[in-house]
């Protein structure tokens, strides 16, 4: 009876260890179990990581593209509102021949009578364009594109209301206050003028077209100026304008340099005249401003050039890659506080790749610098 009992209990010992070890088995299993699926989730997690770095570099190619998207509408927008401000040209004319000078009301209703002429306002300038663009072709140079601006028709309608023939008015300023007054003096600019006594009657057109081609091919007698002026390469826009009566007949030909846009157009800021400009692929470092001073004459009225005066000033201006070619200018120069007129002329390198020969005493310059603004103050 005790060796049946001892069995039993024997047997209920290894019941039990039994029960330890497939419970220790089950535990193995469960753990071998947690360990696989830790696995799988380190794996996951992995890829996930991998798939996230991925996407983060896709959003920083995304980013580096708006941000350079971004620069290229600022500049869009800037040549939007160049636009939009030569739009309103005729606008600010009528207000400017109406403020200048203070014009008799007869000469004033003869001068806008003609400004309305399509005759003036399209034919004309479009076939001087056309006669320059001509010349310049022909001997391998760009040509210009027409441009609306004030000035020209204003300086037209001028000489004859007055009855003179000069690059200065009857104070003696010259042409850079009138640009600056009427246009903002944001672009580099040539004035050429011309004009006609026709005892027998002006046919406008035919006087247009022989006197631009004077200016280019017969020349001299002016050292070439004009020819330099409608030639040059830097000068890639044209603002035309004439007025005329019965036996007089005047053009004014506005040679224009314009290679980038205003960030903050130039103005004058107590003594200073300053401004932001961003410079295109066109024009390379390094920039400069050259100060001149005048002191108006109605001397001057017989010169049969125009001048800006004495230099006084010649500055190397700070600047800033933006890339693409691009640069910003900084223009920040200081003005003396006399009554004198004073002109800035900014300067870029010339970047163009175009082979010409200026042939006036001074023309050298233009061949290494194209203008970026003829500023003047008084």
């Amino acid at each position: 009876m005790r060796a049946v009992v001892a069995v039993a209990v024997l047997l209920v010992a290894l019941a039990a260890v039994a029960l330890q070890y497939i419970n220790a088995v089950n535990q193995y299993a469960e753990c071998a179990a947690d360990l696989v699926r830790t696995k799988n989730m380190l794996k996951a997690a992995a890829e996930g990581a991998d798939l996230c770095r991925q996407k983060l570099a896709a959003v920083e190619a995304r980013l580096g593209e708006v941000a350079a998207e971004r620069d290229a509408l600022d500049v869009k927008v800037a040549l939007l509102q160049r636009q939009a401000a030569e739009m309103n040209a005729t606008i600010s004319q009528l207000r400017a021949l109406l403020n200048a000078e203070k014009m008799q009301a007869a000469n004033l209703s003869k001068a806008l009578s003609a400004a309305s002429s399509a005759l003036l306002r399209y034919e004309i300038p479009a076939k001087v364009v056309e006669e320059v663009n001509k010349a310049r072709t022909s001997v391998g140079l760009p040509p210009v594109k027409p441009l609306n601006l004030t000035t020209p028709w204003f300086r037209a309608a001028y000489m004859l209301q007055h009855n003179v023939f000069s690059h200065y008015d009857l104070e003696g300023r010259h042409p850079g206050y009138w640009f600056t007054k009427l246009d903002g003096g944001l672009y580099g600019f040539d004035e050429d003028i011309a004009v006609s006594m026709c005892p027998a009657g002006c046919n406008p057109l035919k006087e247009a077209v022989e006197n631009t081609r004077l200016m280019i091919y017969n020349n001299s007698a002016a050292g070439f100026a004009h020819r330099d002026s409608l030639l040059d390469p830097c000068n890639n826009y044209a603002a035309v304008a004439a007025a005329w009566d019965g036996g007089r007949f005047y053009l004014a030909v506005y040679m224009l340099s314009i290679h980038g846009v205003w960030m903050e157009p130039m103005k004058k800021d107590g003594q200073r005249v300053v401004g932001v400009y961003l410079a295109s692929p066109d024009l390379k470092p390094p920039f400069y401003a050259a100060v001149f001073r005048d002191v108006p004459s109605r001397s001057f009225l017989v010169r049969g050039f125009y001048s800006y005066g004495n230099q006084t000033g010649f500055y190397r201006l700070t600047h800033e890659p933006i890339g693409g070619g691009w640069h910003k200018v900084y223009i920040n120069v200081t003005l003396p506080s006399d009554s004198a007129l004073y002109t800035v002329v900014v300067l870029g390198t010339n970047g163009l790749s175009y082979t010409w020969k200026p042939l006036s005493p001074s023309g050298q310059w233009r061949a290494a610098f194209c203008r970026i603004a003829d500023y003047t103050a008084g």
